[in-house]
């Protein structure tokens, strides 16, 4: 299949997968048209995908399952190292795990035996796994079980040795005991030491899931499968092993991946705290952060990296009492029951700190998330303790930022009106205020204006030939009789008007003290030289 082909397949499979069953014929006719090829291909991929591996499974299960079975049932009883195999534990994703006990009398001791078939198959990988082993070995903590062996058996198919637990799972041990927020909060701080343990030397978990953390009976967390960790190691060397392995980084368990391990990019510390608060919001709320109804693992995977969950204390909210649980299968009812509360209580307990604290920690952007494993313990112990939490702090401005980058071009639309009418409404204003003064300037002339007009007919009005009994009054009289118009001063009431009249009328009273004093000094003079008077007007006069 070219391409191209295959692009058009998985288009309409995808609108197809996505829509209700009723449609899907309609969609399926539209999108392939008279190519019936491209129809058997659609509705193969739509069958396996809503039961095909289902009805696979039912066709050939018995005679997988039988020869499965026969594989690992013929090493029960033999020896492998220092320990002899007695049964068959599970299977997990990368090989089985089989329950052993030591084979010699020295000393009694259980432990859990992990064959990796599928590593024996590339020579590097056998590689990988043995630089891996050694670095799993140094990892000694106490929440988590311990490697304590490990080599290949003579066909070449690598096992580990690993310390055996008898405990449940963190999710039933937490349901059986009826453990409260308090509680479970503390038991999760323990599996973020461990898992803050292991990224310190360089060791990341990549599927953190209930299944693969067990409790003991004293309440001891054990993290398990560290079998198939990645090492975050910056060696050229791996190169090509990384390469090679670009498949097996995609096994994953989807509820619980990150973004980044969905779309295969670069897998970091970061991912493991993603899954870690996925297992938190598990173990409070009781249901995956992204529980949707018949979903495909197409529709999961582009929930996880385009839709947020929703916050815990919301699953809470709106509950009526004796509801129905819902489509996808969460009863908050039950929820709460197990957590040993009432439903309203429950969402008390989750809203606020909490909320944030697990949405920090499933934000899609890695540098989003909290650094370490170990931050987001100490986040948790201080929300314990009524400690302000950093995740609370800019969750608003985080808010904003996701949703400007949804809306982009509306946004960018929206500013750069806003910002045209800020600047016209700012323009307007400044012409406003120019116009204002414009406007006072000419009514404080016209004011000025009228009333010097007024304090000069005031002085006028005192050469009234009435007022003085017919005298003749001269310019000089009316000048000097500007004092008498103080009244008309005072009553200015522009600071000019105020300023010139009083100006005018003390260079008026200042001329005639000049005058005075002058002709005081002249008299002096000619009375000291006893001049006769008839030769006075001989003397310069000082003015």
């Amino acid at each position: 299949m070219n391409p191209d082909r295959w692009l058009l397949v998985q288009r309409v499979f995808t609108e197809a997968a996505e829509a209700p069953l009723a449609a899907r014929a309609a969609i399926i006719a539209k999108g392939c048209g008279d190519d019936e090829e491209l129809r058997r291909e659609v509705e193969e991929m739509l069958a396996f995908d809503t039961g095909g591996e289902e009805v696979l499974r039912q066709a050939i299960g018995g005679a997988v399952t039988e020869a499965v079975h026969g594989e690992h049932s013929r090493l029960i009883g033999t020896v492998i190292g220092s320990y002899r195999i007695k049964g068959v534990l599970g299977y997990g994703g990368m090989g089985t795990v089989y329950d052993a006990e030591r084979a010699d009398d020295h000393f009694k001791q259980r432990v859990a035996i992990k064959l990796v078939q599928q590593m024996a198959v590339h020579p590097q990988l056998r590689s990988r796994l043995r630089a891996e082993r050694q670095i799993l070995a140094n990892l000694d903590h106490p929440y988590i079980a311990r490697l304590i062996d490990g080599g290949e058996l003579p066909n070449g198919t690598p096992y580990l040795v690993i310390e055996y637990v008898d405990g449940k799972s963190i999710e039933q041990y937490c349901n059986d005991n009826h453990l409260g927020i308090h509680e479970r909060l503390q038991l999760f701080e323990k599996v973020c030491a461990a898992v803050d343990y292991a990224h310190r030397n360089l060791v990341v978990h990549r599927d953190l899931k209930p299944a693969n953390i067990l409790v003991t009976a004293d309440g001891t967390p054990k993290l398990l499968d560290f079998g198939i960790a990645k090492l975050l190691n910056p060696d050229p060397a791996w190169a090509t092993v990384a390469a090679v392995t670009r498949v097996q980084d995609r096994l994953l368990t989807p509820e619980h991946a990150s973004p980044e391990q969905v779309l295969g990019r670069t897998i970091t510390t970061a991912s493991d705290v993603y899954a870690l608060g996925a297992l938190l919001y598990h173990l409070l709320c009781d249901r995956s952060p992204y529980a949707l109804k018949n979903s495909t693992p197409l529709a999961l995977e582009r929930a996880i990296c385009n839709e947020d969950p929703p916050h815990p204390s919301s699953l809470f909210r709106s509950v009526r009492e004796g509801a129905p649980p819902a489509e996808d299968g969460f009863d908050p009812h039950q929820a709460a029951q197990l957590r040993g509360v009432t439903v309203a209580k429950l969402r008390r307990q989750l809203a606020g700190d909490v909320d944030e604290i697990i949405l920090k920690a499933l934000r899609k952007e890695p540098e989003q998330r909290y650094p370490t494993a170990g931050q987001l313990a100490d986040e948790l112990r201080r929300h314990r303790n009524g400690e302000a939490v950093i995740a609370r702090q800019g969750v608003r401005r985080y808010r904003i930022e996701k949703f400007v980058r949804r809306h982009a071009l509306p946004i960018s639309m929206v500013s750069v009106l806003i910002g045209s009418l800020i600047t016209f409404a700012i323009f307007m204003w400044l012409k406003t205020q120019e116009l204002a003064l414009q406007r006072d300037a000419a009514r404080q002339e016209k004011e000025w204006a009228e009333q010097t007009s007024a304090f000069l007919a005031n002085i006028f009005d005192a050469a009234d030939p009435y007022s003085t009994g017919g005298k003749e009054v001269t310019a000089r009289e009316l000048l000097e009789q500007a004092p008498a118009a103080s009244a008309t001063r005072r009553n200015c009431s522009l600071p000019k008007c105020r300023r010139d009249c009083w100006k005018a009328s003390a260079t008026r009273t200042t001329a005639r003290a000049t005058r005075t004093r002058r002709w005081i000094c002249w008299r002096r003079r000619c009375t000291s030289a006893r001049v006769p008077a008839s030769r006075t007007w001989r003397w310069r006069r000082p003015w």
